[in-house]
């Protein structure tokens, strides 16, 4: 069998499986760990597939991104502006908060901007989220980075 019917063969079963791994692929194809992982690195740079440690997975399983925060602040909404307001309540009356780049932090955010006399001017707030420091920013909270 040619490298090219090995990689449609190893794309479909791909597919089919779910999952294959480097050492089954090998002694299916009775080729070599180190030919299997060629054939992966060809069909994972074509998309026919995705490689993860010690095998492949079809590439629609694979997500390489991440949902955008828009539309991740749409689901399950109510659910999150109660926790984001619910934990205005729980921050420190000093120190340093860290807000992660998360849809329910985003409603933590918004929480602090309805009333931002709720938080102490002694704390901070660190975030790698843009929107969050230009929600915290925009209601006047002074120490954001």
């Amino acid at each position: 069998m040619n490298s090219e019917e090995r990689r449609r063969q190893i794309a479909s079963l791909t597919a089919v499986n779910g999952r294959v791994t480097v050492v089954e692929l090998a002694e299916r194809f009775n080729v070599t760990p180190e030919t299997i992982r060629r054939d992966l690195t060809v069909l994972d740079d074509d998309g026919a597939l995705h490689r993860v440690h010690g095998g492949a997975v079809p590439s629609n399983d694979y997500q390489t991104r991440q949902t955008p925060l828009d539309v991740r602040s749409s689901t399950s909404t109510a659910a999150k502006i109660s926790i984001g307001r619910a934990a205005v309540g729980l921050l420190p009356d000093s120190g340093l908060v860290f807000l992660d780049a998360g849809s329910t932090t985003a409603m933590l955010a918004d929480a602090i901007a309805e009333d931002p006399s709720r938080v102490s001017p002694e704390v901070s707030f660190l975030t790698n989220c843009l929107p969050i420091a230009v929600r915290l920013g925009a209601a006047g909270v002074e120490k954001v980075e």
